[in-house]
């Protein structure tokens, strides 16, 4: 079989989302003595990727490297982020021990993993890794911050979230509206809310504007502590501010005045809810 022409059908399948084709086509291909290539196992290993094959994915990777092939860090970096999504850590990381000094790890090989472990709160074993890759020569970026300050304040370690958050910043890196509100939920879900709102201050004094989420991040807070009476006025300077109010707006507002006792607010919250044909479930 013409190699040029097995390449040509099995980029088709697999654009095609035919990737069970691609491969059987392979398969014939090897067994009529077709050598395959770096991009011949690309081209599937993207396929089986974007088919979420990832067994597939991870075979072929398997293959590549007995077959003494060196994979593109784009490839390499798809079957981890498999992995990890099919919760296959072990893989992953022996996967990874094995690329080490093949020179194709980068930052997108690391940030997957660090926010996996800190997820995980696994913050010693994610803290290792981040040093092994400054000392690899892979700087962190702003994803690999947020990775490990997600972990931080889902915990509820706030003393470290904010010693990295200030490290961040003496790197040189801006905060934006994810590190924001990720900071900020974390001292809401500490009860911390005069916090979240100094966080809030200093990012509108850097000009970053708030989204939706962050919106409705700290009007549930606010209800979270009682402030139920002082909400009406966040909402309205939020609304100014060009902010939507949404089902989890209104959800917020109405667990609030009913853990407050305020019965005939938190209805008539739910019926302007209903008037604006937004479902309570959404």
């Amino acid at each position: 079989m013409d190699v040029v022409l097995a390449m040509t059908l099995m980029h088709g399948y697999c654009l095609h989302g035919e990737v069970g084709k691609a491969l059987d086509l392979f398969d014939k291909a090897v067994g009529d003595g077709v050598v395959p290539t770096n991009v011949t196992y690309g081209v599937l290993i993207q396929g089986c990727g974007a088919e979420g094959m990832t067994d597939k994915a991870y075979e072929l990777c398997r293959q590549m490297r007995e077959r003494g092939l060196l994979m593109s860090s784009s490839n390499f970096n798809l079957v981890i982020d498999g992995l990890l999504k099919d919760k296959r850590w072990e893989d992953a990381i022996s996967l990874f021990e094995e690329m080490v000094d093949t020179g194709v790890l980068n930052i997108f090989t690391y940030n997957p993993l660090i926010r996996w472990l800190s997820l995980h709160h696994k913050f010693r074993e994610a803290l290792k890794l981040w040093d092994r890759m400054m000392e690899a020569g892979v700087k962190p970026s702003i994803v690999t911050y947020h990775s490990l300050l997600l972990g931080y304040c889902q915990k509820g370690c706030m003393d470290e979230a904010v010693k990295l958050y200030s490290l961040m910043l003496e790197k040189g890196f801006t905060p934006n509206a994810v590190i924001y509100t990720t900071m900020m939920k974390g001292y809401i879900n500490m009860k911390a809310f005069d916090k979240a709102c100094v966080l809030l201050d200093e990012m509108r004094q850097y000009g970053v504007s708030c989204n939706d989420y962050t919106y409705n991040i700290l009007i549930n807070g606010l209800c979270m502590v009682g402030g139920v009476r002082e909400v009406d006025e966040m909402l309205n300077r939020f609304i100014s501010e060009g902010f939507v109010p949404t089902a989890m707006t209104y959800n917020s507002f109405i667990n609030g005045f009913v853990k407050a006792g305020m019965m005939d607010s938190a209805f008539t919250m739910y019926q302007q809810m209903c008037e604006k044909g937004i479902p309570p479930a959404q």
